[in-house]
């Protein structure tokens, strides 16, 4: 018998980024269960969905400990986990033996199921080489335009290589400058981009050093770990897409501009919002959802002579990502690739046709 005193809230902290690393649908049941494993004065968790594996630790106090055993494993069901870490208390007893896992929360003891730690799944860490992203927020951003859809291969990633950041969903598509050191010339790994975004909300810092195979990409900062499968398949040339030269532009406040697609329900014009002008040259851009249900103006800089549409859960996401006052897109026309530029980020939209 084991008996451990933890802090409540950092190990409730722990147990919900385990949570993001956990399928919404099992396909075995021990994915539904967090591996729990003893040694000096941490308590390592892990967790997975077999794509990516997340590790992290928690201090904490013996209480007692196994007599002659260096380290105790065991697997706990997160869910159960983490109902039972809910509360005001500061700190927390968990009771572990073989058998049975008893959790004292206050006055609330709560017996947590158990799974053997032998079924849990396992992966052979030996690593070819290593890389630091110095700003990792670049590629959490980058993850945001990758695809959802599985069926996708690896549009479904975000793309590193020596020199950039890239990720598309094969209608829009970000491009950041991004270089790594102590890699070969030819190096290049598609991370999947739900991955990404887990990353993103369990590490604090944005320096994460990286240890890679030809199959795994290991993630790393402090104590917390994310090791994950790399993707598959030649990942499209994005650069070759990106024009450079522009006849037309607008510029418009950012923050203005988002605040109006935050505010419109564009679900009953499938997504499209319509930028159009009464007179152009008048500095006046009408935003309208495709059946002029909602409208909105906003004053802007534009030498445009052509109405344009736009996916606006794709423009919403492209403003997020950016950071400055205002926001500059540039067009050819209509109908082709609009790019918007910032520092040594480029974003590519593709625009709708509609009838001025």
């Amino acid at each position: 018998m084991a008996t451990i005193t933890l802090n409540r809230k950092e190990f409730l902290a722990e147990v919900d980024n385990c949570l993001k690393f956990v399928p919404k649908r099992a396909s075995h049941p021990v994915l539904e269960y967090v591996l729990i494993e003893l040694r000096l004065d941490y308590i390592y968790l892990t967790a997975t969905d077999l794509s990516a594996f997340y590790y992290s630790c928690v201090s904490f106090d013996f209480e007692n400990s196994f007599v002659g055993e260096d380290s105790f494993k065991i697997c706990l069901n997160l869910k159960e986990l983490k109902k039972a870490l809910k509360g005001k208390e500061k700190t927390v007893l968990l009771e572990l033996d073989k058998e049975t896992v008893t959790l004292v929360n206050g006055g609330m003891i709560t017996k947590i199921s158990i799974s053997p730690s032998e079924n849990f799944p396992n992966v052979s860490e030996t690593f070819d080489g290593s890389f630091e992203i110095e700003d990792f927020s670049l590629v959490v951003k980058a993850a945001e335009f990758a695809s959802d859809d599985v069926t996708k291969g690896n549009l479904t990633g975000v793309y590193l290589d020596t020199v950039s950041i890239s990720a598309t969903n094969g209608h829009f598509l970000i491009r950041s400058k991004n270089e790594l050191e102590n890699v070969p010339s030819d190096f290049s790994v598609t991370i999947l981009g739900s991955v990404i975004k887990g990353a993103g909300k369990v590490f604090d810092n944005p320096s994460v050093s990286c240890l890679y195979n030809s199959e795994w990409i290991d993630l790393r900062q402090n104590k917390k770990r994310i090791l994950t499968r790399i993707l598959e398949g030649q990942y499209p040339n994005v650069k070759q897409l990106i024009t450079k030269a522009f006849n037309y532009f607008l510029e418009v406040d950012r923050k203005k501009l988002l605040e109006v697609l935050l505010a419109g329900d564009f679900k009953e014009s499938l997504n499209v919002v319509k930028f159009t002008f009464d007179s152009f040259g008048s500095g006046e851009l009408k935003i309208t959802d495709k059946k002029e249900a909602f409208t909105s103006v906003l004053k802007v800089n534009s030498d445009l002579t052509f109405n344009f549409a736009l996916n606006v859960e794709y423009l919403k996401t492209t403003l997020k990502a950016l950071t400055g006052e205002t926001v500059k897109l540039s067009f050819n026309s209509a109908t082709s690739p609009i790019v918007v530029t910032e520092g040594e980020t480029t974003i590519l939209l593709m625009p709708f046709q509609i009838k001025d």
